[in-house]
C-alpha cells in the first residue's frame, strides 16, 4: 500500500534508511513526472519527545537539518530539497 502524504507518494515497504526518529522511504512526486524516484524522510515526532526529555532539543536538531538542506547546495553526495510538510 502506498501513502500519499502532500505532494509525494512513498512506499512503506521500500525503506532506504532509518535513524533514531525518522525512517526514509523510496518514494515519487504527485506534481513532477521527472522526479519518479525521491527519498521522503517521515520524522515521528511522538518517539522525538518520548525518548527525549529534552525534546526542544532534538526539534532544534531537526530544524538544523532542515536549514541545510533548504540551502540548495549542488554536490554528488548531497541530496537536493525540494518541499516539506509538517
Amino acid at each position: 500500500m502506498n501513502i500519499v502524504n502532500g505532494n509525494y507518494t512513498y512506499y512503506p515497504d521500500q525503506v532506504l534508511g532509518k535513524g533514531n526518529f525518522a525512517t526514509v522511504y523510496l518514494g515519487k512526486s504527485n506534481i513532477d513526472p521527472k522526479l519518479d524516484k525521491v527519498a521522503v524522510k517521515v520524522i515521528d515526532f511522538e518517539k522525538v519527545e518520548e525518548r527525549n526529555k529534552l525534546c526542544i532539543y532534538s526539534r532544534k536538531m531537526i530544524e538544523n537539518e532542515l536549514s541545510i538542506v533548504k540551502l540548495k547546495l549542488v554536490h554528488k553526495n548531497i541530496i537536493q530539497y525540494y518541499d516539506h510538510d509538517q
